[in-house]
């Protein structure tokens, strides 16, 4: 489905099933070139519905520049394999590093899982659902951006913004003009955006909500998120992820006061989760065990909580 938000810049929503999220938003700003921002999974289906929309709108994937606002498969699986065949895609400079191998990148392989307390029953179960490996991309495919850098599409400027946290190099795309912000998954309506512990990444939360606070400063009046879209201000919205994430780590830091000293995997099981614990699916207990343990990174940096390593596993008490 295709929706115009202003003159040259288009919504294409994708149906896909992502947690929570049933569809995926694809932007495109015509001009000449067009600009392609994410492009949702290499799949069949979806790449007919992709190249459906765009004809509609007269241009094709082949003619159209490409950028993604981060390497998640759901935005970025389609654009990494038109990548691998020889074209180029514009990403923050982190994640091009990534995934053309020049950088360690997340990871959450049997050590990773190890550390976070899982036993082996569920890692040999994870690996079977993650087999799946990232597309080997070269770096000449990529071009990495940075905060501060500027394209030009449409008639329009666009300010690339970092917005870590999420992911290693997440970056936005503002139209200081039109107070119009592309913001990938780092603001999302409805639900709250992940923030993982995956292996290279040792505190990430403090990122995304260092990068909250950063656009919470910006004057935008339009958000363009890559999940569903805008329902209330954008300020408002800021206030109530902030508020979230710090309700989840004040019941983080109790839940491990009456623990004593636990792995995240441990320490899940004692915190209120949507659905009951011992019903969430084996993917579903990897993101929440997760984003535990990112809480009590973040716990351990502002001086509430202390790691305490047993072995190969990491455990974590109150202070």
């Amino acid at each position: 489905m295709t929706h115009k938000i202003t003159e040259n810049i288009y919504r294409i929503e994708l149906p896909v099933s992502v947690g929570l999220l049933d569809s995926v938003n694809v932007y495109l700003i015509l001009g000449e070139p067009s600009l392609l921002i994410d492009t949702g999974y290499d799949r069949e289906e979806l790449r007919s519905l992709l190249d459906k929309s765009l004809s509609e709108l007269g241009v094709s994937i082949e003619r159209s520049d490409i950028f993604l606002t981060h390497m998640h498969p759901d935005h970025a699986e389609l654009a990494l394999r038109l990548a691998s065949e020889g074209r180029t895609v514009r990403i923050g400079e982190a994640e091009a590093e990534i995934l053309s191998g020049l950088r360690k990148g997340p990871e959450a392989g049997a050590d990773r899982l190890r550390s976070l307390g899982f036993g082996d029953e569920f890692i040999n179960e994870f690996s079977k659902i993650t087999s799946k490996r990232r597309l080997p991309v070269d770096k000449s495919r990529l071009l990495g951006v940075n905060e501060g850098d500027r394209l030009n599409y449409g008639g329009y400027e666009l300010l690339c913004i970092d917005i870590s946290g999420h992911s290693p190099g997440q970056t936005g795309l503002y139209i200081a003009d039109k107070g119009m912000l592309i913001c990938g998954d780092h603001i999302l309506y409805g639900v709250t955006p992940s923030v993982n512990a995956w292996d290279g990444e040792p505190n990430p939360l403090s990122h995304y909500i260092k990068n909250l606070l950063k656009l919470r400063d910006l004057e935008i009046e339009t958000l363009l998120p890559g999940h569903r879209t805008m329902t209330c201000p954008v300020s408002q919205r800021i206030e109530q992820l902030i508020s979230r994430r710090n309700k989840k780590l004040e019941e983080t830091l109790m839940s491990l006061r009456r623990g004593g000293c636990l792995s995240p995997f441990e320490l899940s099981s004692l915190i209120t989760w949507s659905t009951r614990w011992d019903r969430l699916s084996t993917f579903q207990k990897f993101s929440a065990v997760g984003e535990v343990a990112v809480n009590l990174e973040y716990l351990v940096s502002l001086g509430e909580a202390e790691k305490q390593p047993e072995g190969c596993v990491l455990r974590y008490a109150a202070l």
